[in-house]
């Protein structure tokens, strides 16, 4: 589930990534994909996470769930700016 829930992560925060650098150019679409990949995507994929884990382990999944919205935040962190990059010079 968690691995599951990381690779959903990493997608949203890769077509966040991607719709800035297509789409919005700039430093105002940079940032405002950057909130949303950082702050949005990991929280939308960490809620089902929530409900699935918290029925399935009573005693930590609340904790588990908590620990892969954190961690996919980190991720969105570094892997926003390498995405974003990555399409500005491939157009």
């Amino acid at each position: 589930m968690m691995l599951v829930s990381l690779v959903a992560i990493l997608a949203g925060v890769w077509l966040c990534a991607r719709a800035a650098a297509r789409r919005f150019t700039g430093w105002a679409g940079f940032a405002a994909f950057y909130a949303l990949a950082v702050l949005a995507v990991p929280n939308a994929v960490g809620l089902p996470a929530l409900l699935v884990l918290r029925d399935a382990f009573p005693d930590g999944g609340t904790q588990l769930a908590a620990r892969i919205v954190v961690i996919g935040m980190a991720a969105a962190l570094v892997f926003y700016p390498l995405g974003y990059w990555r399409q500005r010079l491939e157009r």
